[in-house]
């Protein structure tokens, strides 16, 4: 058994010396009818105007909607460019201020430290006693109270003496 070489998967067998011709039936073409071959022809111009003008109008209605969604994608892209630009900005301004608050913390702490480094209580509180008479209280000269805010006193009368 052979195999052509075209068809792979036609099988023939090979009889005598040569190898025999596939038959091939040639297309049939049917008689067409008078009638039919007119109406299409008499029907088939204004059809194809019919067709025509509404697929030019279509294609008009979709140049138009296609345009107006480019632009709308493209104001679209204009203000996220700008809105992009902005918050560059504002990102460059707050690196700039937190930079100078970092600056300006610094400066005060080394201040704070400088004026605790320059205070020594210890030779306050020996001329305040030897030299200016100041006395510490006595147990009996303590008042104590509950205050509502204790970072901040007034004191808009004299304090009770406690008995």
């Amino acid at each position: 058994m052979r195999m052509d070489s075209n068809n792979r998967n036609m099988k023939y067998y090979v009889e005598g010396s040569t190898a025999r011709k596939l038959q091939v039936v040639p297309d049939y073409e049917y008689p067409r009818r008078r009638e039919q071959v007119e109406e299409p022809k008499r029907q088939s111009a204004p059809r194809r105007q019919e067709r025509s003008a509404p697929k030019q109008s279509l294609g008009l209605q979709y140049t138009v909607v296609l345009a107006a969604f480019v632009i709308c994608t493209l104001f679209a892209c204009v203000y996220m460019l700008q809105l992009q630009a902005k918050v560059t900005s504002q990102t460059r301004n707050i690196a700039a201020l937190e930079s100078s608050l970092a600056m300006m913390t610094n400066d005060n702490d080394a201040k704070a430290s400088r004026l605790e480094g320059a205070v020594d209580l210890k030779a306050i509180e020996e001329v305040a006693v030897n030299e200016l008479g100041m006395v510490y209280p006595g147990e009996h000269q303590i008042v104590t109270y509950q205050s509502t805010n204790p970072d901040y006193v007034v004191q808009y009368c004299d304090i009770p003496e406690a008995n």
